[in-house]
Order: C-alpha cells, then sequence, then structure tokens
C-alpha cells in the first residue's frame, strides 16, 4: 500500500519480526498467499486477499500489542483500486504485488500506532538508498537480516517500492 503523507507518496512496508526468517527486513505491507478449503478447493482472489488482510492485520496489532481495530478492517472491506504492480510465474506458483494507494487522510491517524510500535514503516523516495534486495541463498541474510542501517527485501518486491516511489505522477 501506498500513502500520501506530508505531501509525498509513502510505501507502507511490514517490518519482519525478530523471530522470522529475515529479521528487520520488510515486505509488501499484507503478504501471503491461497488456502485451500477443507474439500480441497482453491479459495477465490478475493477471498484470500480479504483473508490475508484480516490475518495480517490482526498479527500487526498483536506485534504491537494493541486491541485490533474492527472499524479499521472494516473500510478495506471493499477495495479500494488496485492495479497488478507485478506477476512472476514459474512451475511452482505465481507471486502477484498488487498496488493499494490510499488516498484518506484518516487512515494515516488509525495505523499510527502500528508504526510507532516498530512493526510497520513509512517508505519515501528519499529512504530508497536504505533500501536494497535480498541475496537469494544468503544464509546470513535468512538469519540475521541486513544490518547497516539497511532495508532488505526480497527483489520482486524491492523493484515494485522502488519502482511506484520514483515513477512521475
Amino acid at each position: 500500500m501506498t500513502i500520501d503523507h506530508g505531501g509525498e507518496k509513502k510505501a507502507i512496508l511490514q517490518i519482519r519480526d525478530s523471530s522470522d526468517s529475515y529479521p528487520g527486513c520488510a515486505q509488501v505491507t499484507f503478504h501471503g498467499k491461497m488456502e485451500r478449503d477443507h474439500y480441497g478447493e482453491l479459495e477465490q482472489f478475493v477471498d484470500g486477499l480479504r483473508r490475508e488482510l484480516y490475518e495480517e492485520a490482526h498479527e500487526l496489532f498483536k506485534r504491537a500489542s494493541l486491541m485490533p481495530n474492527s472499524a479499521l478492517f472494516s473500510r478495506f472491506r471493499d477495495f479500494p483500486e488496485m492495479q497488478i504492480a507485478s506477476c512472476i510465474r514459474n512451475k511452482k506458483q505465481q507471486v502477484v504485488t498488487l498496488l493499494c494507494h490510499i488516498n484518506d487522510p484518516e487512515l494515516y491517524d488509525q495505523i499510527k500506532p502500528l508504526f510507532d510500535a516498530g512493526v510497520l514503516r513509512l517508505v519515501g523516495e528519499d529512504d530508497l538508498d536504505n533500501l536494497c534486495a535480498i541475496e537469494k541463498g544468503n544464509a546470513a541474510q535468512k538469519q540475521y537480516g541486513m544490518g547497516d542501517g539497511l532495508i532488505g527485501m526480497h527483489a520482486d518486491e524491492f523493484e515494485v517500492v522502488q519502482s511506484v516511489l520514483t515513477e512521475q505522477e
């Protein structure tokens, strides 16, 4: 997700927990995969997106030691306009990164406690020098994160964030 903040477009990134792989690295705001129901049927894309939003938003609030904000979640029930920012397909999976720009000044105030707790981070064009792609197969980065003030991201997500923040309106 991106949001207008202080007159500038900012990406809202989720910071990975210290107990996760790639601790302290960032990922797009909500990240997940489609799941199968008890009949083995793959869920519909929009249903999976809603489920991921709900699950990850609750987890973010929990990590921040805050009560989940159900009023905030209900605002995302009907998704704002989204566009496909990246689509990578191989034999095992298809990875789609969607871009959703929130143009709602009240939203920042509602999710600000998540920034204060360090589970979300606003990143603007001036932060791009500190963003970098995680090296695939680098065991040290997977276990310890990036260090040196760098914010690592998986390459496909890094490219999307970099592109979105440097595009001219």
